[in-house]
């Protein structure tokens, strides 16, 4: 803008000293008419006459100049330069115009190729991060399913195992208690038919008898007991299990849990980071195209600017020379 003013600046003073010039050269080519006056004739102040009395004579010579070849191609020199300086300047003018327009769309092109290489990296890593993060879910999800599986299992496991102990003792138990009272009764039948003539003898088989049920209850209820407590003492091992895989199993899941959040977290930081320094970049690459672009312009500018004053003030110098030509040698033609 700056160099469109001074180009038409420049124009409007060349425009001017030419117009100068011109009407310098009509008036040295003979547009005025120079009166000469010759000099008044006195016989008193001449030596040789003698005598009285004042003659005069008066002469007058007009000289009408004839401008010469020189003279006009100086002038048309004078126009056609002044011409051609401003056809330079409009050039000038034209082609930082063109500069600055091309610099201008390069720019505006640069920006946005990395605009969008921005965004694509950034729409990128964010559905790689997105995508990871889902997958985390995913394998956390199907883990701790897992682990509920196994522990279900083991518990069944562990139920089955305890009832099949618990029937086996009460088999054993009742083993015993059926071998104790045949071999009980085999005895006491055996005895009752060997002393059967005696009535002291089936007085004590009968005691013997009734001993041997009270010891068979005896043992009984000891069996019993023995059976309930070790029926206690395995629930209680295998609550104790279960409770100690479950909670190992949630301890698993939740360590596991936590180191794919933490990694999930640390990739998702790493995308954003990545994303930040990839809009840092081009944010600068762009100041840095810009700012080279204007600091091109700008020095084309003031070279254009130092280039037009150049030839403006050799096409002012130039003019002035030639009108003072002119003049002179107009005034040295009308010169007495």
């Amino acid at each position: 803008m700056v160099l469109k003013e001074f180009a038409a600046e420049t124009r409007a003073r060349t425009q001017s000293a030419a117009l100068f010039i011109g009407v310098i050269a009509i008036v040295a080519c003979g547009s005025a008419t120079p009166t000469e006056t010759a000099r008044a004739f006195d016989p008193t102040r001449t030596p040789g006459i003698v005598g009285t009395g004042t003659a005069t004579a008066t002469a007058t010579t007009t000289v009408t100049p004839t401008p010469n070849a020189k003279e006009m191609r100086a002038a048309g020199s004078t126009e056609t330069f002044a011409i051609g300086a401003s056809a330079t300047s409009d050039e000038a003018a034209r082609r930082e115009t063109a500069t600055t327009t091309a610099l201008s769309a390069q720019a505006t092109a640069r920006q946005g190729q990395a605009n969008k290489a921005a965004t694509v990296a950034r729409a990128t890593l964010y559905a790689e991060a997105e995508a990871t993060s889902t997958k985390i879910t995913e394998l956390v999800d199907g883990t701790r399913i897992a682990r509920g599986t196994l522990l279900v299992a083991d518990l069944l496991d562990r139920r089955k195992a305890t009832t099949t102990m618990r029937t086996a003792v009460a088999v054993v138990t009742l083993t015993g208690r059926s071998s104790h009272r045949a071999a009980t009764a085999t005895t006491i039948q055996r005895r009752v038919l060997a002393t059967s003539t005696s009535a002291s003898a089936r007085l004590e088989a009968e005691a013997t008898v009734g001993a041997i049920e009270r010891s068979g209850a005896a043992t009984s209820t000891a069996l019993s007991v023995v059976a309930a407590g070790t029926a206690a003492a395995l629930d209680r091992n295998a609550t104790a299990t279960t409770q100690s895989i479950y909670s190992n199993a949630t301890a698993t899941s939740l360590a596991i849990e936590a180191e794919r959040t933490r990694l999930a977290i640390d990739r998702y930081s790493k995308a954003t980071m990545t994303a930040a320094a990839l809009d840092r970049a081009a944010t600068a690459t762009t100041v840095a195209i810009y700012s080279g672009a204007t600091a091109t312009t700008q020095a084309r500018e003031r070279n254009g600017t130092a280039t037009a004053v150049a030839m403006y003030a050799d096409a002012t110098a130039t003019a002035q020379a030639r009108v003072l030509n002119v003049t002179r040698t107009a005034l040295a033609g009308a010169a007495p």
